[in-house]
């Protein structure tokens, strides 16, 4: 198992996924299964989310829009 800041028991091998919608994709996380927004810190003064980290017990997830550090817009 590898540390991490906010779970030091989640996996080594950890999902980043690329999503739509960044705020649309935390509530369905949230609401769906139950996971936690770990770095709500994060979002910028206009309100945007470049970086997302979300926890189910020791499930670890993280995204982003689309666009961001260098993804693609499909």
């Amino acid at each position: 198992m590898g540390t991490n800041q906010h779970c030091t028991t989640c996996p080594t091998l950890i999902p980043y996924l690329t999503v739509s919608n960044t705020k649309a994709s935390i509530s369905l996380y949230q609401k769906a299964f139950g996971f936690k927004w770990l770095n709500e810190a994060e979002m910028t003064a206009n309100g945007t989310l470049d970086h997302v980290e979300m926890q189910y017990k020791d499930i670890l997830i993280m995204f982003a829009g689309e666009g961001c550090f260098g993804s693609t817009k499909t």
